[in-house]
């Protein structure tokens, strides 16, 4: 069973840039340690049975598992049928993967081994075991960077949140990470949205930790994390209804629910799961750890950002009626060439949504009709304004662009804007941008020095990128213009 929070959709002209980041570094370090992790395993299978060590482990291992299992002490009771059935059938070979690498195992074979194992041969068992494990074993990325609770370290509670067991395991973490990331990204901004994310993983490793004891068995994954990302996203909207996406066996939906009355059914789901599937090797715990952790550290860091929480909460996407029959009203207008009608009624909605680039672009194309009136400027001033502030570079480029189609010759628009947007161009690389800001500065400034200081500016920052040709370009300009 599968039920993730569907309300949001992802915005590509404010592209998710930390989400994106973070699955990035995720498949990086994956793809990167796997091919490592693969030829050290390699070469310890090689030593293993190159002194044939199977032959006294396999026995071993199955007499192990029998035993603990007996004493209450290890709940792998499949394993340990399978292992029993292998040793007598000649077939340990197979049991070499789990016997590499049960840290337990080992630590009981050399500290009872020689009890049961003729001495000479567990001497020489001991040294290749010892050998093998800090020569070969210790070298793997998840006995080194992995969370195990036994051993527990500050570092190993941040770098297994990017260790991952397998390709299956890395991708869907991702997929997941992204479907919920870009979200709760636009909540906090990405610089909190990355601290509660890692946040949510040490807690979910710490807990897990807490439960598991003095288990060696290392903590790989960034299942922790991302289940903090779905407690933060339904505790954001606490009550409100908003969209589920569920998906069970072979039938799959949507439907709305209030949202936080699915963090006790997660809960509830990965505890259930903890309890009933004893041998499987899913961090349960540390998902449920990972929800509770995100639902709690949202609740302060939705105070801290305060805009970016006003507009996920208000967002286009929420689809609520009362804006549905507003939109349709205000559509109905223009249908009816009615613009003044049509404005007042966008206008109300942008009031309501001010981050709705739909509504937006509407009032735009309705300021088209009257390009020179005082509303119509003081349209475009605020939302240009708006964007600045918020650092959405590109959305006040399009903005400025866009009032300079419709006004044209009647662009009031002051020098100090075109000013900034040329300054905001350069400052983030948006050259093409920032040379058609220009063309229009030059031609309808009227301040000369203002003009100049334009050109020094474009000047200084082509110069910066060595492009040398077109700012020799702009020098000889600006010498007429001095000239």
């Amino acid at each position: 069973m599968l039920i993730i929070p569907a309300e949001q959709t992802i915005n590509w002209r404010k592209p998710p840039v930390a989400t994106l980041l973070l699955i990035f570094i995720n498949f990086a370090i994956f793809f990167y340690l796997s091919g490592k992790d693969n030829r050290v395993w390699q070469d310890a299978a090689h030593y293993y049975e190159q002194n044939q060590m199977v032959k006294l482990e396999a026995p071993e291992f199955a007499d192990y598992l029998q035993r603990h299992i007996g004493l209450g002490q290890d709940n792998r009771f499949e394993l340990s049928a399978a292992a029993r059935k292998a040793v007598n059938e000649g077939r340990g070979d197979e049991l070499i993967p789990y016997m590499l690498t049960d840290r337990k195992f080992v630590n009981y074979l050399l500290q009872n081994g020689q009890e049961f194992i003729e001495p000479e041969a567990f001497e020489t068992w001991k040294s290749q075991r010892i050998y093998l494990q800090e020569h070969y074993l210790s070298q793997l990325s998840h006995l080194q960077m992995g969370l195990i609770p036994g051993e527990m370290e500050l570092a190993d509670l941040f770098s297994y949140q990017f260790l991952h067991g397998g390709f299956g395991h890395v991708f869907g973490n991702m997929v997941m990470l992204f479907l919920l990331g870009f979200a709760i990204e636009r909540i906090l901004g990405a610089a909190l949205y990355v601290m509660a994310y890692l946040f949510c993983g040490v807690v979910s490793g710490f807990i897990f930790s807490m439960v598991e004891g003095d288990s060696l068995t290392p903590l790989v994954g960034a299942s922790g994390a991302v289940s903090g990302l779905m407690g933060m996203y339904v505790a954001h909207y606490r009550l409100q209804q908003i969209r589920f996406f569920a998906f069970l066996y072979v039938y799959f939906n949507y439907f709305r629910a209030p949202a936080l009355i699915m963090l006790p059914v997660w809960v509830g789901k990965e505890l259930y799961e903890y309890f009933t599937y004893v041998e499987s090797n899913v961090a349960y715990v540390a998902h449920a750890a990972g929800l509770v952790a995100g639902a709690a550290i949202i609740f302060p860091l939705d105070r801290l950002a305060p805009r970016a929480a006003q507009e996920i909460t208000h967002s286009p996407e929420q689809q609520d009626q009362s804006m549905r029959e507003e939109l349709a009203r205000a559509m109905e207008a223009v249908g009816r060439v009615d613009f003044q009608r049509a404005r007042e009624r966008f206008k109300a909605l942008w009031e309501k949504h001010p981050e709705h680039i739909g509504i937006q672009e509407q009032l735009f194309h309705l300021y088209k009709v009257k390009p020179d009136t005082q509303e119509s400027l003081q349209f475009t001033i605020t939302v240009l304004e708006h964007a600045l502030k918020m650092q959405d570079f590109n959305h006040a480029y399009f903005i400025w662009s866009e009032y300079q189609k419709y006004a044209k010759e009647n662009s009031r628009l002051e020098d100090k804007y075109h000013f900034r947007i040329l300054n905001t161009c350069l400052n983030n690389n948006l050259i093409k941008e920032a040379e058609q800001v220009f063309g229009v500065v030059v031609k309808s400034i009227n301040n000369p020095e203002l003009v100049r200081e334009c050109y020094r500016t474009l000047i200084q920052a082509l110069k910066a990128r060595q492009m040398d040709v077109k700012a020799q370009k702009y020098e000889r300009e600006l010498r007429q213009l001095e000239g």
